[in-house]
C-alpha cells in the first residue's frame, strides 16, 4: 500500500516535468535548516522561554528521531522496491534508514512546539506551522525518499514529546527545583543513548558489494543528537543560572544581534568539522561538536551580548551623569 501510495507521487512527478521538484525540495530543506534558524532567531531576539521552549523539544525530537532509526534500520523506499526512483537532488541529503523520517520530525518538533506555545488565538502562525508540518511530510513523500508511516510516526512522536514537555513545564513552574531532576534524567537518557548506539547490532546488507547503509555514518548521526541534547541542557542550566538574558530592546538591535551570532555556528560546523574529527575520531567528534554549537546557541552567545549590553549601558549612564 505504501510503495503503491509513492508509485502514484512518483507518477505525478513525472508527468509534470520535475516543476513541482524544487519547490518539494526547498520544503525539506527548510524542515531542518530553516527550522534550526528560526529556533535561535526566537531564542535570541524574540522571546527567550519560547525559544528556550522550542528549542529543547526539536532536540529531543533529534534524538528520538535517531533512537528510533537506529532500532529499527528500515530501509529506504527504493532500496524495498526498485520502481521507486527518487531525484538525484533528493537523494544526496536521503542518506541511512527511513524510519521514522528526521526532515519530518525536525518540522513538526520545531514548529509543532512554536505552535503549542502561541496558541490557537493566533490563527496566522498557527495555520503556518500546521502547513509546515504537513507540506514537510508530504514533500518527504513526494520526493520518493520516505514512506507514509515514515512521515506520520514522525509527525506522531514529536506531538507525543511536546505533550509530554506540556506536563513537565507545568510541574517545574510549580517546584522549580524538578528542573534539576529534568536535566540529570535528559543527560542520563542521551548518555543511555550514545551507550545503546555504540554496541547494538547493525545490519550489514550489501547490494552491488556495497553496504546498503553504513552503521558507523548512521552511529555518528546518533551521537550528533546526543551532543545536540547535552549541550542544550548544560546551556540551559548555565543560561538560568549565570546570565538570565533579555530579548526586549528595539527591532534593530535584535536583528544586528541574530545575524552577529548566526556566523559563528555555521562556521564551526563548515570548518571545525574535519579537524576535530582527525583529533578524536568521527563519533566522539560528532558528539563534541554538536554539544559546543548547542552550548554556544544556548549559553555563550547570550552570555557575550548580554555583557556587551551591560557595558553599553554603564557606559550611557557614565556620560548621563
Amino acid at each position: 500500500m505504501d510503495i503503491q501510495y509513492l508509485l502514484f507521487l512518483q507518477n505525478i512527478r513525472n508527468a509534470a516535468g520535475g516543476v513541482l521538484t524544487p519547490i518539494m525540495l526547498m520544503i525539506s530543506h527548510l524542515a531542518t535548516i530553516g527550522a534550526g534558524v528560526l529556533c535561535v532567531v526566537i531564542y535570541w531576539g524574540i522571546d527567550r522561554e519560547t525559544g528556550a521552549w522550542v528549542i529543547i523539544n526539536t532536540m529531543l525530537g533529534f534524538l528520538t528521531n535517531n533512537l528510533l532509526k537506529l532500532t529499527a534500520c528500515v530501509y529506504r523506499p527504493w532500496i524495498r522496491d526498485p520502481r521507486i526512483v527518487p531525484p538525484e537532488a533528493a537523494l544526496r541529503t536521503a542518506t541511512g534508514y527511513s524510519f521514522p523520517s528526521g526532515h519530518t520530525q525536525f518540522a513538526a518538533s520545531s514548529f509543532g512546539s512554536l505552535a503549542q506555545r502561541c496558541g490557537r488565538e493566533r490563527k496566522a502562525l498557527y495555520g503556518f506551522c500546521g502547513a509546515m508540518i504537513v507540506l514537510s511530510a508530504f514533500s518527504r513523500n513526494y520526493l520518493g525518499v520516505h514512506t507514509p508511516q515514515d512521515v506520520i510516526v514522525a509527525i506522531l512522536c514529536s506531538f507525543v514529546i511536546i505533550k509530554i514537555g506540556v506536563v513537565v513545564e507545568s510541574k517545574i513552574q510549580k517546584n522549580p527545583s524538578l528542573l534539576t531532576v529534568v536535566f540529570l534524567i535528559s543527560c542520563a537518557a542521551a548518555i543511555a543513548c550514545a551507550v545503546y548506539f555504540r554496541f547494538k547490532s547493525y545490519p550489514m546488507n550489501y547490494e552491488d558489494g556495497h553496504l546498503i547503509v553504513d552503521p558507523g555514518a548512521m552511529k555518528a548521526d546518533g551521537y550528533s543528537s546526543v551532543g545536540a541534547v547535552l549541550g542544550t541542557m548544560a546551556g540551559m542550566m548555565l543560561e538560568k543560572r549565570f546570565v538570565q538574558f533579555r530579548t526586549d530592546g528595539p527591532v534593530f538591535y535584535r536583528v544586528i544581534r541574530v545575524l552577529m551570532g548566526l556566523p559563528a555556528p555555521a562556521a564551526a560546523y563548515l570548518f571545525c568539522r574535519r579537524p576535530l574529527y582527525y583529533a578524536v575520531g568521527v563519533d566522539r567528534g560528532h558528539l563534541i561538536l554538536f554539544a559546543l554549537i548547542a552550548l554556544y546557541a544556548m549559553w555563550i552567545y547570550p552570555a557575550i551580548f548580554t555583557a556587551v549590553r551591560k557595558r553599553l549601558l554603564s557606559a550611557r549612564e557614565k556620560e548621563s551623569v
